[in-house]
């Protein structure tokens, strides 16, 4: 089976964290089919094209092309559209597109469907779908959306509750729904790892944007349980808005009970996690949030704020919820973990990880969706 695979998102030299998920699906994938990754960006800092091919081994290889952006911005899209077949061409035939994100690119999809006749499949992550965002999307982009999603052979949103956003968005489609990959071979149980001090050790790890994730929410919480002299620790992990968290820290005294790291390695945040004891999520909205099943595959318990995609997913004896936007209850939930600890066998909840999330287990049900739908 020959697959080319685009996205929207993908790193690039430009924004290296940019969309990885969807590199790990495409080198998951070339473990069973060969595997083309091509992804067309356009930028300001570009004064050339330039195109960068990376051969990783006789099954999976990345194309990313750059092209000066132009104006007005709209001629970009069509430029990258004709860039995206331009290359697709050059590569010769593949049995099928399976492209990630819809975005404005995407029609290119489309009409390799119409003329060229390669049918293609999406999978699907934008968090801007759900009215909890506060995202209304733009009538193009309503009207993109609907497109690519009725012209596809199957749309694969990460969760239930983003196929329930896109739907009351007036995008229907063949709808599949397959949750993101987690590595458990990175993310997994390390007794020896443990942190041996006493002190509860709390972790959060995200972009650290507060529209979204609620770290103000979580610093708020945290506050409150510190005013009460309950002993603990939270390390916060990410890339965005470092100085305003650090300032709230500062300003508020919790320099000894909350730290704040920078984006870190894959491997880096599974050793804190494996000497974790509770991962905090607040989050306003979500479309899957992988870093929570990360996390319990490295017998870490949850405490996240009431979202319906979580309760898709996470079985009752890992989780406790806390009433979303409402700083007094986390506060509470915190301290109750503190004072009560309670216990979840880390065995036990690598286990459902691995059979729920694994890259064998994710990849199989795709395999099985393309026999099924491919033409």
């Amino acid at each position: 089976m020959k697959i080319l695979v685009t996205s929207t998102w993908f790193p690039t030299k430009n924004n290296p964290y940019n969309g990885d998920f969807v590199q790990r699906f495409a080198q998951s994938l070339s473990k069973k089919a060969t595997v083309t990754l091509l992804h067309v960006e356009s930028h300001e800092k570009c004064t050339k094209k330039e195109v960068i091919t990376t051969v990783f081994n006789e099954e999976y290889k990345e194309i990313v092309v750059y092209i000066p952006a132009i104006k007005p911005k709209i001629l970009n899209t069509f430029r990258r559209m004709l860039e995206y077949q331009k290359q697709a061409k050059s590569l010769g035939k593949f049995d099928f597109t399976h492209g990630n994100v819809m975005y404005s690119d995407s029609l290119w999809l489309v009409f390799r469907k119409w003329f060229n006749h390669n049918s293609y499949f999406i999978t699907e992550h934008f968090t801007n779908y759900d009215s909890k965002s506060g995202f209304v999307l733009p009538f193009w982009q309503k009207y993109v959306a609907k497109l690519v999603a009725k012209n596809a052979a199957c749309v694969f949103p990460v969760s239930k509750s983003l196929q329930l956003g896109m739907e009351e968005n007036g995008i229907d489609a063949n709808y599949k729904v397959i949750p993101n990959i987690v590595n458990t071979n990175v993310f997994k149980p390390n007794l020896q790892n443990k942190n041996e001090n006493n002190i509860v050790q709390f972790l959060h790890v995200s972009s650290l944007n507060d529209d979204q994730k609620n770290i103000s929410g979580i610093l708020q919480a945290c506050k409150k349980v510190a005013e009460d002299e309950i002993p603990f620790q939270l390390t916060l992990i990410g890339e965005d808005k470092h100085d305003i968290w650090k300032n709230y820290i500062v300003e508020n005294q919790l320099n000894e009970k909350i730290s704040i790291l920078g984006q870190l390695s894959h491997g880096e945040v599974a050793q804190y996690m494996q000497q974790s004891d509770c991962l905090l999520m607040f989050s306003h909205y979500e479309t899957h949030c992988i870093v929570v099943y990360e996390a319990l595959a490295c017998g870490n318990y949850i405490i996240t704020s009431d979202l319906e995609v979580f309760r898709e997913y996470i079985p009752n004896q890992y989780v406790t919820y806390a009433k979303s936007n409402d700083e007094a209850d986390l506060a509470k939930k915190i301290k109750d973990f503190i004072l009560n600890k309670p216990q979840i066998n880390p065995t036990h909840a690598y286990k459902f990880v691995v059979n729920a999330f694994s890259e064998e287990v994710i990849m199989n049900q795709y395999l099985d969706s393309y026999k099924e739908l491919a033409t």
